[in-house]
């Protein structure tokens, strides 16, 4: 407590490790069993900070009051049972990671152009296995080669030097599922009779695979597609970001990959409540209630987002 009691402040740390968290996983086919199995599969820590900060004073006939906190959340996968990684694209675990976290292909960028492409080639010998014998053409996406095969007689996954072709391989970390940190503030007021108070809330350092823009920008087949297609590559307008549309999407660009991934920090305005209580003076000629508050709110009423599509 500060400031002739005027502000209070609190900051806490924490550090908590689960064990033997539990997880649906897929069973090996010489089990017998073809759903996946409850199990007892990882040892998960999360540490952090935790910080909250008020303040309150009179200023003539306003009560103002105002409070904010902070919580920051570190989350990573100490030990997996068995040691090999477990999940898919959209949720995998894997020891030294977050729960959760995003793996897939990172985009490397479109081609603008012949020159481009034959650059690419030229570094990329072995190609790109998910195209099979396609030709890349200008408008086309390509994707990163991050990772090689794993070397006969090692126990690794793959290497971490690139091997000049892109397969999956070159699956990577693209971003995680559970927030880096939560904040909050609210402020309030009261005067005379009428009172007002504002909740506004937030998380951030998350990342999100927009499920809908990589069904509606797929441009692979004669379906509705949202109007950012509009602005796919043509010849007449070369982006950077959009590819050209191509039926049946022969060069693989609905992959699972960064193309889709977003940032999922959002702000929201959570709650507006504005009131009116009756003066003293004329509920002192009520005997059936002490007090009567008339009151408006609203609830989530405004949120600021990076998101294509808000679903938060």
């Amino acid at each position: 407590v500060l400031f002739n009691n005027h502000v209070n402040f609190t900051a806490e740390y924490y550090n908590k490790t689960t064990f033997d968290i539990i997880q649906s996983v897929g069973l090996p086919p010489n089990t017998g069993i073809q759903r996946p199995a409850d199990l007892n599969v990882a040892t998960v820590r999360n540490s952090g900070i935790e910080l909250q900060i008020g303040y309150n004073k009179k200023f003539g006939n306003v009560n103002f009051n105002a409070s904010g906190n902070l919580t920051t959340v570190s989350n990573e996968v100490v030990k997996l049972n068995g040691g090999a990684p477990i999940g898919g694209e959209g949720g995998r675990i894997e020891e030294g990671y977050s729960m959760g976290y995003l793996w897939g292909y990172k985009v490397g960028g479109i081609f603008q152009n012949q020159a481009e492409i034959d650059k690419w080639n030229l570094a990329h010998n072995k190609g790109d296995a998910n195209i099979g014998s396609n030709t890349y053409k200008p408008g086309d996406m390509y994707f990163q080669d991050v990772h090689g095969n794993p070397k006969a007689g090692t126990k690794e996954r793959f290497s971490p030097t690139p091997d000049s072709a892109v397969n999956a391989n070159d699956r990577t970390y693209l971003g995680k599922t559970i927030a880096g940190f939560y904040y909050g503030f609210s402020v309030g007021a009261e005067y005379k009779n009428f009172d007002v108070s504002v909740f506004l809330q937030g998380v951030g350092d998350v990342q999100r695979y927009n499920y809908a823009r990589s069904g509606m920008e797929s441009m692979s087949g004669p379906a509705n597609q949202w109007a950012t297609t509009l602005n796919r590559w043509t010849p007449t307008n070369p982006s950077s970001t959009m590819p050209r549309a191509v039926f049946s999407d022969p060069y693989a660009t609905g992959r699972f990959s960064s193309r889709y991934v977003e940032n999922a920090s959002y702000l929201r305005l959570k709650n507006i409540q504005i009131g009116y209580s009756l003066p003293a003076g004329v509920m002192s000629k009520l005997s059936f209630a002490q007090k009567i508050r008339f009151y408006v709110s609203g609830v989530n009423l405004l949120t600021v987002t990076n998101l294509s599509l808000i679903h938060i």
